[in-house]
This record gives structure tokens, C-alpha cells and sequence, in this order.
């Protein structure tokens, strides 16, 4: 995780966060994994699980024949991440700059104060991902690759099938005890009694987080509908609705997405044939 990117360390160290620990590296980026391999961070036996977009880099300078690593996946909905992120990206600005600009000289149409756009501008903008997930397994960037072909769309699905642990962020209880059983997080692998208190709290601390989410996003869509000019009484029942409305699957915001990611469509539906065969084997 990072923590401090402007620290001097000059090796791995443990630090404990809200009663966590992590190693004192970012694999999010291609910089802080080729720290963690000059750290030999496979090695150091201090990480039981790494999180990185960077598939490609993480196997190329962290695992070797000693030091395996196996991937596991929460597969979710590309029109479903989409309007996550979009969330996600509002938040932020509102934490960060308040009702700032996002301005890109190059941007299509669709883009403005993100803090009032709607869902629907939000499909049509520059701001939409192109097969985000495709495109990272594969590791095509669209700037190098501005076109996917079929052969991608099998090769993707290839390495889903070969190497990954699948999981459904529409189940994400069913992929927690789906990934807890895999990697023996619930003692069932050592021949013990399945620990259900593990378990439990996975489960437990998955849906806190979920629900700080939602709770999260009411309050932020409360405050952007307030700074709109809507009073209280309009606020909470058509201004939300408006947005469930424009979310829905069939509406313009969602048929927008799915036309810039049906590479990522075809690859969540074979991720859920997946998922349902794995937990059959379990």
C-alpha cells in the first residue's frame, strides 16, 4: 500500500493502519513495483496478498518459478463499474476542490463540471472507460492499441480461465467464502474445522465498507442536488429517482457504456459461467 511516496525507506517494513498491516510499498504503479523487486518482495514472506492493475508487471518483476503468485478476480458489471467510477470521480472532486472543473482540450462531448453532470452526459464524455478490464488482463492500453480484435476477446478469456480465481461483485459474500476456502483463509485446506469466525469477518468487514459506500454516495448526492438549488422535500425522492431511473439497465446512460465495452460484456458473462463452475468444484 502506499504511504508516504515521498518517504526515504530503503527497504520493506510492516506498518500497521487502522489496525492493519501492510508492506511499505505501491504496487499501483509500474514505479512502486520495481521498488518492491529491487526489495524482493516475493521473497520477504511479508505480503500475503497484492493488489495491482499492473497484471503483466507484477509477473514480470515479483514472481518467478520459487515465488508463485495465483490471481484472483471480483468481476463486476461494466455498466456497473461505470457508473461506480463516476461516483467515485464526483466524490472526489467534491472533497478535493469543491465544485472544480474537469477541463481536457481534447475532451468530447458530454464533459463540464462532472459535480453537475448526469449520468447520461457522463456515458457520452471522453470520461468512460474502453473495455477497462480486456484491456488490462491483456495489458493493450488504448493509447498503443485504440482497437481490440476477437483474438483479444479469447486470449482474455483464456487467461480468466487458466489463471484466475473468479469472483462476482453480484455475490460478494459467495466470493469471499468462494476465495476463503481456495487459498485455506478458513482452515479447511489443513484438514481443520472450517473457521466460520474468519469467514464472518471477511463477510463483516465487506459489508461495512459497502454500506459507508452507499451511505456515502446518498450524502454526496444530497449535497450536489442541494448546491442545484433543490430543497430538502425535492431532494429526496425525484432527484434520486431521476438517477435510479438513468441507471437502470435498457436506459441511454447504460446502452452508452455497454457500446464502449462490449469486449468487457462478453468477458463478465464468461466470468460468471466461471465462477459458477469453480464453486461447483469446491
Amino acid at each position: 500500500i502506499s504511504l508516504d511516496q515521498e518517504t526515504n525507506e530503503s527497504e520493506l517494513s510492516i506498518r500497521s493502519v487502522l489496525g492493519r498491516t501492510y508492506v511499505n510499498v505501491d504496487l499501483s504503479t509500474v514505479e512502486g513495483i520495481e521498488k518492491a523487486s529491487d526489495w524482493e518482495l516475493a521473497s520477504s514472506g511479508m505480503a500475503d496478498v497484492v493488489f495491482s492493475p499492473h497484471l503483466n508487471q507484477i509477473a514480470e518483476k515479483l514472481l518467478d518459478g520459487q515465488h508463485k503468485g495465483r490471481m484472483f478476480v471480483l468481476m463486476i458489471h461494466p455498466c456497473v463499474r461505470e457508473f461506480k467510477r463516476f461516483r467515485h470521480r464526483r466524490k472526489m472532486e467534491l472533497l478535493h476542490h469543491g465544485k472544480g472543473l474537469i477541463t481536457n482540450e481534447n475532451s468530447e462531448e458530454g464533459n463540464g463540471d462532472i459535480l453537475s453532470m448526469s449520468y447520461t452526459a457522463y456515458s457520452k464524455s471522453h470520461l468512460v472507460e474502453d473495455n477497462w478490464m480486456t484491456r488490462t488482463i491483456l495489458d493493450k492500453p488504448r493509447e498503443s492499441y485504440p482497437e481490440l480484435t476477437s483474438e483479444d476477446m479469447h486470449a482474455a478469456k483464456e487467461l480468466l480461465r487458466i489463471k484466475a480465481i473468479i469472483g462476482l461483485y453480484d455475490d460478494i459474500l459467495g466470493a469471499i467464502r468462494h476465495y476463503s476456502r481456495y487459498f485455506g483463509w478458513d482452515g479447511f485446506g489443513s484438514g481443520e474445522n472450517i473457521s466460520e469466525r474468519a469467514v464472518k469477518c471477511f463477510e463483516k468487514s465487506v459489508l461495512e465498507g459497502m454500506k459507508r459506500e452507499v451511505e456515502e454516495d446518498e450524502l454526496m448526492t444530497a449535497v450536489i442536488a442541494s448546491g442545484s438549488g433543490l430543497n430538502q422535500e425535492s431532494l429526496e425522492t425525484p432527484f434520486i429517482t431521476a438517477q435510479e431511473e438513468e441507471t437502470r439497465e435498457g436506459s441511454m446512460a447504460w446502452e452508452n457504456i455497454l457500446e464502449r465495452n462490449r469486449f468487457d460484456l462478453e468477458l463478465y458473462l464468461y466470468g460468471q459461467k466461471l465462477y459458477s463452475y469453480q464453486v461447483g468444484l469446491n
